[in-house]
């Protein structure tokens, strides 16, 4: 007990020793400290009572954005659009939730379509890595990108764009592909009335490229400028054979109505020697398999002239037009777009955004004409 008791006193003599440094500390400041030091509440208190200011904000009024009525694929009662393959989500939601991807290797890039007397928009995702780019369209007019200041690689989940004012149609995308991508504004959306979508099938002239990225494909600024939510699915490296087979994991994916509108954008991957009869066949699939789909109109374009124009690819975009004629069906049109100019690539074969600008501007017009648009 004496050995205990011992051992406890001088603990305690051990702490109070630690303390009395800690305070010989504090007090070879207290000169300096009690400068810096003012009795708030006195203050507050003094200022009160003598009628004057206790806490004066200046600068813009703070405020919250309240995103309403989010648009995002698969959601057929929104007032406004979105295109995108959707599929159901693992996790238990009630209502089901929707997510977009398919492939990690397809671009699933698709826009959404809102309207409203907005102040402001946001777009969000739930992508692994996030987005860098937003492509928006007020009324039509050729998109605005806003690159957001991240860190490269780590991309951002939602966005907000400012400035905004008046009644306006918003059209946006990003460069993400597989994920759920949504759109809302800060009041009240309006309708925006028909609720069209334009898909775009192909290869990666389709998805974009090193120096460019999905959502500065052409279909994009089209979509846009027809009033339509724009959709690309397609594959580095895909041929015909493949792409008919890619098809049957698309389509059941995809919302379409007799509004909607196909684009069967054929690339250069049959074009190395393999055009064989089996490449016919696989393309006569692809546009039964359009058609069959319920779309209201097929746009089967000719293959895409080299930047340069070295190689226009008669042969091949013939063995389309004559698919489309084999077809025999109304709704399945031949898009000659071997005039389209000399465009800017990233490496001789894929557009850059400049290129993809330049396909637009000559496209849209030709598409406008099959589509009846004024």
């Amino acid at each position: 007990l004496f050995i205990h008791v011992q051992h406890h006193h001088f603990g305690l003599v051990a702490d109070l020793e630690d303390e009395v440094l800690v305070l010989d500390g504090a007090m070879a400041v207290a000169p300096r400290l009690t400068k810096m030091i003012a009795d708030v509440p006195r203050s507050l208190y003094e200022a009160h009572k003598a009628g004057g200011n206790i806490l004066n904000i200046t600068g813009a009024s703070p405020y919250v954005v309240l995103p309403r009525d989010w648009v995002y694929p698969g959601v057929a009662d929104a007032l406004g659009v979105a295109a995108g393959m959707t599929k159901a989500n693992v996790a238990n939601h009630t209502p089901a939730r929707t997510k977009r991807g398919i492939y990690s290797t397809v671009s699933n890039i698709s826009a959404a379509r809102v309207r409203g007397n907005f102040k402001n928009l946001v777009v969000a995702s739930n992508g692994a890595s996030g987005f860098t780019s937003i492509w928006l369209s007020i009324d039509g007019a050729a998109p605005t990108k806003h690159t957001l200041p991240i860190t490269p690689g780590v991309g951002g989940y939602a966005h907000q764009i400012t400035g905004l004012s008046g009644l306006h149609t918003y059209t946006a995308w990003t460069n993400l592909t597989g994920c759920v991508f949504s759109i809302a504004g800060d009041a009240a959306h309006v309708d925006i009335g028909s609720k069209r979508q334009i898909h775009q099938f192909g290869d990666s002239t389709s998805t974009g490229s090193t120096g460019s990225h999905d959502g500065e494909v052409e279909i994009f600024r089209i979509g846009a400028a027809f009033g339509y939510a724009a959709l690309t699915a397609a594959i580095n490296g895909q041929n015909i054979q493949q792409l008919d087979t890619a098809l049957d994991t698309y389509l059941p994916a995809l919302t379409v109505t007799a509004d909607d509108v196909a684009v069967l954008a054929v690339g250069r991957n049959n074009l190395a020697g393999d055009w064989l009869a089996a490449t016919d066949t696989a393309l006569a699939s692809c546009i039964t398999k359009l058609i069959n789909k319920g779309y209201g109109k097929i746009i089967c374009r000719g293959v895409l002239p080299t930047g340069t124009r070295s190689n226009l690819y008669p042969t091949e975009s013939g063995k389309i037009q004559t698919a489309v004629t084999a077809a025999a069906d109304a709704k399945v049109v031949f898009c000659d777009i071997s005039g389209t100019p000399a465009h800017d690539t990233v490496d001789g074969v894929h557009p850059n955004a400049a290129g993809y600008a330049t396909i637009a501007a000559h496209l849209e017009p030709l598409y406008r004409t099959i589509l009846g648009l004024s």
